[in-house]
């Protein structure tokens, strides 16, 4: 009797254990590598929205896909999901410079140290007059009295991070225009 429970024991194990063990591919850390550098190579430029390098990631992950029989995302056979998104481009050179009543320049300010654009699709090309409102740290839109134009942090707002999506549109919908 004890050895009939024994069998029955180990038998019961086997069946919990083996689903588990048959059909898994195990985890490769050189896998996981390869596949990184594979993405991260200068052949897909950056991998930027709309960009044919992004095009090609694109088919290498859904090549993937398929070779690990993941099934695709609509009953049209697609593994692709299309939606919309705005990626801001610099066409040429982007300054801000402070010009005085004599059309001298008086102030420059270098791209991606001391501005940037505002990354929620509303920048655009032109000029800027108006009151400036300066601060040593800008943390909240609700630091901003009245409608100025022109915000001038000295820190990047939240810390270092100066492609904040959510401070952006906080101050957009505290009225800034530029």
């Amino acid at each position: 009797m004890k050895f009939k429970k024994i069998i029955f024991a180990i038998l019961t194990l086997f069946l919990f254990i083996s689903p588990c063990a048959f059909g898994e591919e195990k985890f490769s850390s050189s896998n996981v590598k390869n596949t990184i550098s594979e993405l991260s190579s200068d052949k897909y430029k950056g991998r930027l929205a709309g960009d044919s390098g992004n095009e090609m990631a694109a088919e290498y992950i859904k090549n993937k896909f398929k070779e690990y029989g993941l099934l695709p995302y609509d009953d049209k056979g697609t593994y692709f999901q299309s939606f919309s998104i705005v990626v801001p481009q610099l066409k040429g050179e982007a300054f801000l410079n402070v010009i005085n009543k004599d059309k001298k320049i008086i102030k420059k300010y270098e791209y991606g140290k001391d501005f940037k654009e505002c990354t929620y699709g509303a920048s655009s090309n032109g000029k800027a007059a108006g009151n400036a409102e300066f601060f040593d740290n800008l943390y909240s839109s609700s630091q901003i009295k009245g409608n100025s134009p022109i915000i001038i942090t000295k820190k990047a707002p939240f810390g270092e991070n100066k492609d904040s999506y959510d401070f952006d549109l906080s101050l957009k919908n505290a009225g800034v225009k530029a």
